[in-house]
């Protein structure tokens, strides 16, 4: 009875009065949007509604007049650089999602219920068929919201929708209603600016299927494949730090991601504003497909909260179901090669205390090039390389030629940076373990 009467009774009467009274927000919003950006201050979404039918869902605009169209968010390169001032604020405290009050006064839409899929994601449609989830009203929040939202996988989601259809009742919509108000004020589940870009636009579901997740968690000695995630605070630490390696590893057909914490350097501000288009041109010569970003600010990630950084890594591992770790080392001199790593240490641990999370396997600290050896304090405990990955001539020159084209990177002889010294450490690293030309990291953790 409440199901089919008294939910959508309840729907109208609250979304009248919410559109009543919060019209006066509305027109202010829509003034703020229009002064930041001119044009449109509301835009609509294709989404899936009640029994897979499609609907168009209401949002305040949030990026920018020139941003190309009909391309989802997580598809653009470099992201962060449409979304408006006052997007960025909107997203952060969900206000750009009142305009659905007028969805759900509609009918298109409840205020409780699981969040209506984009039309074009099929893998959350068909795991939440599973489960009946496409059966009910999509809703404004619901209990998946509540429980991770952002954080969750794609069949972690569909399996708490599922839970709420079991569930549906007037006191279960009224837990999930406090409980979102409480969300929204604690930003619980939220994954701040931390737009995931995969380079090929291929779907997730492309990426990490179940079947390919099974089949490739395995070590590397096994002759499976892996999916490495490399974890930098920097764009160019990737290529310092492993560069012959990611190539290595993707030559013989492992899966490597690189998720980069600032896509700016404040040290080198002339050219901050090419740095994304210098990682895009590196990793295409290493061959990585897969990039995640973050807007943390640089040399400053001392003033982020510790969580902000782990939830973004996790949420970096979840998507691309990594199983072996790669990140800086601790003790480094640069205080964000710090932050990172211990962030990462954090996030590593996700697979014990959440289903869906691959178990890890591997998790190295690599050495970067004028910071990890310029540790220089006595006390702590320093790179101390236990772990050497072959990279020959092929994976030296790949690595100096991923790194120039990176602006401002390169330096002449004999700063760490130069040609010479990585050629060199290479060749050190190489006569310590008996390799002809290595990459040197410290394995901290390794599970058989």
């Amino acid at each position: 009875m409440y199901a089919k009467f008294f939910k959508r009774l309840i729907d109208i009467v609250l979304s009248f009065f919410a559109l009543f009274f919060l019209s006066w927000i509305y027109l202010g919003i829509i003034i703020a949007i229009k002064i930041d950006d001119p044009g449109p201050a509301i835009f609509t979404q294709k989404r899936v509604g009640v029994n897979k039918t499609y609907f168009k869902l209401h949002k305040f605009r949030s990026m920018k007049m020139s941003t190309p169209h009909d391309v989802p968010t997580h598809q653009l390169d470099n992201p962060e650089q449409y979304i408006t001032r006052v997007g960025k604020f909107l997203r952060k405290s969900s206000l750009d999602e009142l305009p659905q009050i007028w969805d759900i006064f509609v009918g298109k839409m409840s205020i409780i219920g699981p969040r209506p899929a984009l039309w074009n994601q099929d893998d959350l449609v068909a795991e939440r068929d599973k489960y009946g989830a496409n059966d009910v009203m999509p809703g404004l929040t619901g209990w998946a919201q509540i429980n991770g939202r952002d954080e969750l996988s794609i069949q972690q989601k569909a399996r708490l929708d599922g839970e709420y259809v079991d569930k549906l009742s007037f006191l279960f919509d009224v837990k999930c209603f406090l409980g979102s108000i409480v969300a929204v004020f604690r930003r619980d589940g939220i994954i701040e600016g931390k737009i995931c870009v995969m380079e090929d636009k291929l779907e997730l579901k492309e990426i990490c299927s179940m079947k390919e997740q099974q089949e490739e968690q395995k070590y590397i000695y096994e002759g499976k494949h892996m999916r490495y995630l490399v974890v930098v605070a920097h764009p160019d630490d990737e290529v310092l730090g492993a560069g012959g390696t990611i190539f290595k590893l993707i030559s013989e057909g492992h899966h490597v991601a690189v998720a980069t914490m600032s896509n700016s350097a404040a040290a080198r501000n002339d050219i901050s504003n090419t740095l994304n288009e210098d990682q895009s041109n590196a990793m295409d010569i290493l061959g990585v497909k897969y990039r995640y970003y973050a807007d943390f600010p640089n040399i400053k990630m001392n003033t982020v909260g510790h969580l902000d950084l782990v939830q973004f890594v996790e949420k970096c591992i979840l998507d691309f179901q990594a199983d072996a770790i790669i990140t800086h080392h601790p003790t480094d001199t640069n205080n964000d090669h710090v932050m990172t790593s211990y962030a990462v240490q954090a996030a590593s641990r996700l697979y014990l205390r959440r289903e869906g999370v691959p178990d890890l396997k591997e998790l190295l600290f690599m050495e970067v090039a004028s910071s990890t050896e310029w540790s220089l304090d006595s006390s702590s405990k320093r790179f101390t390389p236990n772990y050497f990955v072959e990279i020959g001539k092929i994976g030296v020159d790949k690595k100096l030629e991923a790194l120039k084209k990176y602006k401002g990177v390169m330096r002449p002889y004999p700063h760490p940076r130069s040609e010479e010294s990585i050629r060199a450490l290479a060749t050190f690293r190489g006569t310590q373990s008996g390799c002809f030309y290595c990459e040197a990291f410290e394995l901290v953790f390794r599970r058989v």
